[in-house]
């Protein structure tokens, strides 16, 4: 679950996508998956988590070839704006985390820290997730300026 932090975009990117249909279907055994409060949380669940969430990022990457025919509409447009500020806001909410496991693990002579690196990634994944928000702001405005 996500802090509340300052790069947050301030719309409901769930409340602001329930009108897009969505598939009839789910990959086996996802929802199981992905509920946690039913199963214990595993290194093997969190991997698995991961290669969905890797594999649902690619799939939007490999559309962007495609946007002129699917992003017509600046509310399509503001759509994949806010679940990019919200991807990036849990890379940044997810890195310092990350940073602190490396840190314990890693020997104290091994060398280039990591963890300071991946402390840097999340603030660089907040300014991510700030520019996309700004970025939804801005056709948001245009779009209340053509009502």
């Amino acid at each position: 679950m996500l802090k509340p932090a300052w790069y947050l975009a301030d719309l409901d990117f769930y409340g602001e996508t329930r009108a897009v249909p969505t598939p009839a279907f789910l990959p086996g055994g996802l929802p199981e998956l992905l509920s946690g409060d039913e199963q214990p949380l595993t290194p093997a669940r969190v991997i698995q988590s991961l290669r969905i969430a890797v594999a649902a990022v690619e799939h939007v990457h490999d559309a962007t070839g495609h946007t002129v025919q699917l992003l017509r509409k600046p509310e399509d447009t503001r759509r994949v704006l806010l679940g990019v500020n919200l991807l990036a806001a849990h890379l940044a909410q997810l890195l310092p985390g990350l940073a602190d496991h490396v840190d314990r693990q890693l020997p104290e002579n091994h060398g280039r820290p990591a963890g300071p690196e991946l402390r840097q990634a999340a603030a660089m994944a907040e300014q991510v997730a700030a520019h996309a928000s700004e970025a939804e702001l801005a056709l948001r405005a245009v779009e209340e300026r053509q009502r």
